[in-house]
């Protein structure tokens, strides 16, 4: 048989003729339909939880750019969408939130994720709201969600308290917040500022219930988002992709002048942004195993040595280009 061809050495095994000429078109066929098939990636289910307020130049917008790369990453499928307080009043943020995710998100299978408004301030912890009751039905209908906290932690820390059974379900938490020692939240270069670890000052009390309910977590500090930024070029491009971008353009501008011409920024710092990453490809961050605490003037400490009192957490010490680039590429990616 040396040097026939695959096909003529496949006939002599089986015989020449019509049948063995059908044998190969379906063996063939099958190879192509089932062996070639590209597997098909599996989609992490998500509840985002946002205090999105979109205004210049009073409001920052980063919650808007993360609802948006969380549309635009096809891997994450969108169970449901909480607001809270934090950068506007809950009637603020609710409004907000549902008009942008209204006109331009879209969930799994092409529908709108729903909006449930929660705490209106911390004394809202341990209050059932609209958020904590749609989060029950979709850890009811959902396993392993992922729980995105773009804002303070009342609504989380209250949906354990009332729920503690239903919040095991909870697959892994990700929250924007978290200091260490050599922690700076000083930016810029002309006015520099000073900025509080914004989250976890809100309500500590929230983010200590939520560590000692001992569900997984991952903690992306103020310090390492900040690292994620668009300059004046960038957003042009994210304008010119679709019609979100442009909605964000037109409400970024004043926002990006007070990062980069009056705090002396490279660009506007896009912090929510990064715990999208952390779900939507958390490979892309060098994750540290770190312990983490609420200490008694409700900062919420980490070491690489363990405190007392304190649990295990994964952290993200500072933030890698792939996942500056993979923030761009996608919030700047042309849809129609």
């Amino acid at each position: 048989m040396r040097g026939s061809s695959p096909d003529l050495a496949f006939c002599g095994l089986f015989g020449q003729g019509k049948t063995a000429r059908f044998f190969l078109f379906t063996v063939s066929i099958f190879l192509i339909f089932f062996g070639c098939a590209a597997p098909v990636a599996h989609a992490t289910t998500v509840w985002l939880d946002t205090d999105a307020s979109i205004g210049s130049p009073f409001r920052e917008v980063d919650d808007a750019f993360a609802l948006l790369l969380a549309f635009r990453c096809s891997n994450l499928r969108i169970a449901g969408i909480s607001t809270t307080y934090g950068n506007a009043p809950l009637m603020r943020t609710t409004a907000v939130t549902t008009k942008f995710v209204g006109r331009f998100g879209r969930g799994a299978g092409g529908n709108t994720p729903a909006i449930h408004p929660g705490a209106r301030s911390p004394k809202d912890l341990g209050v059932e709201t609209a958020a904590s009751r749609g989060l029950a039905k979709a850890l009811r209908e959902n396993r392993n969600v992922v729980y995105v906290a773009l804002g303070p932690l009342t609504n989380l820390a209250t949906f354990e308290m009332l729920h503690p059974g239903l919040a095991r379900r909870i697959h892994r938490v990700i929250f924007l917040g978290g200091v260490t020692e050599r922690s700076s939240l000083r930016f810029g270069s002309r006015h520099p500022i000073q900025i509080h670890d914004a989250n976890v000052f809100k309500d500590p009390e929230a983010v200590r219930r939520v560590l000692g309910a001992n569900i997984p977590m991952t903690l992306i500090p103020i310090e390492s988002a900040s690292q994620v930024m668009v300059d004046a070029t960038d957003l042009e491009e994210i304008g010119r992709s679709s019609e979100a971008g442009q909605f964000l353009r037109k409400n970024s501008g004043v926002w990006l002048w007070f990062w980069t011409k009056y705090v002396g920024t490279e660009g506007g710092l896009l912090f929510d942004a990064a715990a999208v990453v952390a779900a939507a490809n958390p490979a892309l961050l060098g994750m540290e195993r770190r312990s983490a605490t609420v200490d008694s003037a409700g900062n919420l400490l980490v070491s690489r040595k363990p405190i007392p009192h304190s649990r295990t957490v994964l952290y993200c010490p500072t933030l890698p280009s792939a996942a500056k680039k993979f923030v761009r590429q996608r919030l700047s990616a042309h849809v129609r």
